[in-house]
C-alpha cells in the first residue's frame, strides 16, 4: 500500500540483509510529495510495525475507518 501511495518502497538498499538492517534501524518516513491525509499515514503506520505482535491484524485493518464501510450508507 505504501508502495501504492508513495511510488517506492517504504525502505531500500543494495543488498537483502541491508534491507534488513534498514527496516529494523530506520523509521518510517513519508515524503511531503505527494501529500497524503494523517488517517492513512496513520494505517500505513500500524502496517509496517515491525514486530508481528504489534502489527494491525487483518481483522483490525478491515475495521479502520479509511476500509471499513458502511453498506447502509452505499444503498
Amino acid at each position: 500500500m505504501y508502495e501504492l501511495l508513495y511510488g517506492k518502497t517504504p525502505w531500500t538498499a543494495n543488498a537483502p540483509y541491508q534491507l534488513y538492517l534498514n527496516i529494523k534501524k530506520q523509521p518510517l518516513e513519508f515524503d511531503a510529495k505527494p501529500a497524503r491525509s494523517d488517517a492513512i499515514k496513520n494505517l500505513l503506520r500500524k502496517m509496517l510495525v515491525i514486530e508481528d505482535k504489534d502489527r494491525c491484524s487483518l481483522p483490525d485493518l478491515f475495521e479502520h475507518d479509511l476500509i471499513k464501510f458502511d453498506a447502509n450508507k452505499i444503498k
